[in-house]
């Protein structure tokens, strides 16, 4: 899969974020998630791996 592409594309849609994290499962994505969680006010995630 090609992933930058994909989140290329993601990021064209309203109201969506998209972002590669390689390592999302571990305590720094976490992190990260719940820093833009409260940085960018979301409702809903949707993590993919």
């Amino acid at each position: 899969m090609d992933v930058p592409k994909i989140v290329e594309e993601i990021d064209k849609l309203p109201n969506v974020y998209s972002y590669e994290y390689l390592n999302m499962c571990t305590s720094g994505g976490a992190e990260y998630i719940k820093e833009q969680i409260e940085e960018k006010g979301f409702e809903r995630i949707v993590v993919a791996a």
